[in-house]
């Protein structure tokens, strides 16, 4: 098996792969186009201050706008879908140890067959101070909505984009009326729109991100000369892809944090078998399956 003996940083081995594939590092669009899409992890939003969420009792506002964000994000990406986990919370937050931080991602990875964990922080939904008359409103008020969003990469763990988004909009339900923000009326109001607004600006920021990055699959299972890939038909996989193989060679860094290295390899891995969310490849040479391993990197 012939090997280059070249181990480099997971973001070396993206870099490695825009020159392999002739792309400068901001290619176009049409440059960048691969049938192949990443799947993203989106769990429950986080709420900064729940107790904004009294006007209009919106208790289970946070599953409700994950729900939603994974609607518009599998309708309008390009590049990428969704695996929505939107009723598991996730305490997961820039204040994490360092080694915390690359650790959560890695290990969604591993147990969700996902590239990328995408974390929503709602910072801010408080409404302007109350002007009502008999429990109604004088003027409809201007309700707040501001969003932090966190991606990360599922193998390194590491934060590759972040960006805040800040709007407001009228408010236009009374003060005591109990919105269900799962329905029609919540998102039809003028407040659900301009979250939607919202939203389909976050699906174009993030195929800007995205598109001009390689998907990397792992392998996640081997047996004789096969192995089984979490890349299948929902990625775009099909019968007769070939992948390039990148061995992983994790190294210990000054403060005892493991970083994801890799070696390049000549190894070509034919899929000759996709399910929904895996994909089965033989290799070639047959003798290279004595140095593979699993959660190896796989690339387009």
């Amino acid at each position: 098996m012939n090997i280059k003996r070249i181990p480099f940083i997971i973001t070396g081995l993206l870099s490695l792969i825009y020159h392999t594939h002739g792309l400068a590092q901001q290619p176009s669009s049409t440059q960048c186009a691969s049938h192949i899409k990443a799947s993203i992890l989106l769990p429950q939003a986080q709420m900064q201050d729940r107790s904004q969420l009294r006007y209009g009792q919106l208790g289970h506002f946070e599953q409700h706008f994950s729900n939603r964000l994974t609607q518009v994000l599998n309708r309008n990406l390009q590049s990428a879908f969704v695996l929505a986990f939107s009723n598991e919370r996730l305490d997961f937050s820039p204040s994490l140890s360092p080694t915390q931080s690359t650790r959560i991602p890695d290990w969604l990875n591993k147990i969700t067959n996902s590239q990328y964990l995408l974390i929503p922080s709602i910072e801010n939904m408080a409404t302007e101070k109350e002007r009502y008359i008999f429990g109604l409103w004088e003027t409809s008020p201007e309700r707040q909505f501001v969003l932090n969003l966190r991606l990360y990469h599922g193998v390194s763990g590491q934060l590759i984009w972040q960006k805040r988004y800040d709007s407001s909009a009228e408010w236009e339900f009374s003060l005591t009326t109990h919105v269900d923000s799962a329905s029609q009326d919540f998102w039809q109001s003028d407040y659900g729109q301009n979250i939607d607004i919202l939203l389909s600006q976050i699906s174009q920021d993030l195929d800007v991100t995205l598109q001009c990055r390689p998907v990397i699959g792992q392998i996640i299972a081997r047996y004789g000369n096969q192995i089984l890939i979490n890349l299948g038909r929902r990625s775009g996989v099909k019968v007769g892809d070939r992948f390039r193989l990148a061995v992983q060679n994790p190294l210990q860094d000054r403060i005892n944090i493991a970083r994801i290295t890799a070696v390049d390899t000549s190894i070509q891995i034919d899929i000759d078998q996709v399910s929904e969310n895996n994909a089965r490849a033989h290799l070639s040479p047959q003798d290279a399956m004595r140095n593979i391993q699993i959660n190896d990197l796989i690339i387009k």
